[in-house]
């Protein structure tokens, strides 16, 4: 058996987006990320309800979340924050004994009372391995958020050793370039910062990286049945955690016609300019079918 190597440059890159992404998480308040939330409630409906409510317009974006989170909004000084760069939560014992008393007076349905949120429109992959964190975790409003917030940790570990692994591919022994091209991803500030929130983001973005990695490996390397079932199941997976995700289809049905060996055999800038034409036009509609429903001319002018 090979012997698992973790080579130095990639651990250190680890360690410090971990760390980023836990100060990012500590440092922003609870339900302050963008549509926490709303993505918040998508996955306490699944963990309470024992249903993926999935559908296919969400609700308003200000929809009503559950009794337990309107509490804790309400009494931590969560809803003074939005906007307000000058305000800051209550966090003192004599406020966290305030909002535990009203916490304790809810009823049963205080976390399964659950109006749609814009949300609910998305795909349910995310939001159920959120709602398993949830449900594992328990304990208070703020454990089990906060809980779900770093179980995105992972998912950045996975997506920076898939970038990993990807410039590898692509630069060889060029060592300084494979170190930079994986920095670029672990150094990136808004990429830590939403995955220090709840958010389906990251897994999608996890998802990509792994896709990327695959589909660069086979046309380099060459189609193996391992390979072309991990990229079946990622590309498969991709449009069930976001719409956008839809996009990573187009990417693996390239790679697996690249590969084959009659394909190979045309001259490679005819290649070249017939995929990148047809990667443009593919993705346009793809990009606007995720978005907006059925692709037209007129409204992917801006592509």
């Amino acid at each position: 058996m090979r012997q698992l190597r973790v080579h130095p440059a990639l651990l250190a890159l680890l360690i410090v987006a971990a760390v980023e992404l836990i100060a990012w998480s500590i440092a922003v308040p609870a339900l302050q990320e963008g549509d926490e939330d709303s993505h918040f409630s998508y996955a306490q409906a699944i963990a309470e309800r024992r249903e993926i409510p999935w559908q296919r317009s969400g609700g308003s974006l200000d929809g009503p979340v559950s009794r337990e989170q309107q509490v804790a909004s309400l009494w931590a000084g969560l809803q003074p924050l939005l906007a307000n760069v000058a305000a800051r939560p209550l966090w003192t014992k004599p406020d966290e004994r305030v909002w535990r008393a009203h916490d304790a007076a809810l009823g049963r349905d205080a976390r399964s009372s659950i109006a749609p949120t814009s949300a609910f429109a998305n795909p349910p992959a995310a939001y159920i391995y959120d709602a398993a964190v949830y449900a594992a975790v328990g304990g208070s409003f703020f454990d089990r958020l906060f809980a779900m917030r770093w179980a995105n940790l992972p998912l950045l570990l996975v997506m920076l050793a898939a970038t990993w692994v990807l410039a590898r591919d692509l630069f060889g022994d060029r060592q300084s370039a494979v170190v930079l091209a994986t920095a670029v991803v672990a150094l990136q500030p808004l990429l830590t910062s939403v995955a220090g929130g709840v958010t389906p983001d990251i897994l999608l973005c996890a998802l990509f990286a792994v896709g990327l990695a695959l589909s660069v490996r086979i046309v380099c390397r060459g189609p193996t049945t391992g390979r072309l079932v991990a990229l079946a199941l990622v590309s498969l997976l991709a449009p069930l955690t976001h719409g956008r995700g839809l996009a990573l289809l187009v990417l693996a049905g390239l790679a697996v016609l690249l590969s084959w060996p009659l394909v190979r055999r045309i001259p490679r800038p005819a290649l070249a300019a017939g995929v990148g034409l047809a990667a443009l036009i593919v993705a346009a509609l793809v990009l606007r079918y995720a978005e907006r429903g059925g692709p037209t001319l007129s409204d992917t002018r801006a592509f």
